[in-house]
């Protein structure tokens, strides 16, 4: 270990760690670590991959990045596993909207798919390697879903 920080016994509860702000006179708390090893942060976390390995416990709303494509007759995506959020936006023109995946989803990945074009999307769950022609799932119009992809 580089840093180590013990604490008393068991028993009291403290923090390990605070980082503050004084704004004359009014301390605020931005970040702790508890003695019963709790991570608070005021403001928020951000992480470049987040594995929890217990329950996840979300208390406030969730924030989704929000990629959009123009609707056409074919949509490629390309890298889905990136995505959270793909919205397919009205071309003003009647389109197939068939979309092809490049690579396919992650296991376990969350994804929310709007159309907020005039026409179905179609081809969903069909990567470029499977493409069999068939209309595959279908997205109408004006619609948010959500999909966990479990192979």
């Amino acid at each position: 270990s580089l840093l180590r920080l013990d604490g008393p016994a068991l028993g009291s509860e403290y923090d390990f760690f605070t980082v503050g702000r004084d704004d004359g006179g009014d301390e605020e708390t931005l970040l702790s670590i508890s003695s019963k090893g709790v991570l608070e942060a005021r403001a928020g976390i951000v992480s470049h991959g987040t594995t929890t390995l217990s329950n996840l416990d979300v208390m406030g709303r969730t924030s989704f990045k929000r990629h959009t494509v123009r609707a056409g007759d074919v949509i490629e995506i390309n890298d889905v596993s990136s995505l959270s959020f793909l919205e397919i936006i009205n071309d003003g023109a009647p389109s197939a909207n068939r979309i092809i995946f490049t690579s396919p989803p992650q296991d376990q990945q969350i994804l929310l798919i709007k159309n907020s074009d005039a026409d179905p999307l179609t081809g969903l769950f069909k990567t470029r390697d499977i493409d069999d022609g068939e209309k595959g799932e279908v997205i109408p119009p004006n619609t948010l879903l959500l999909f966990l992809y479990n192979p």
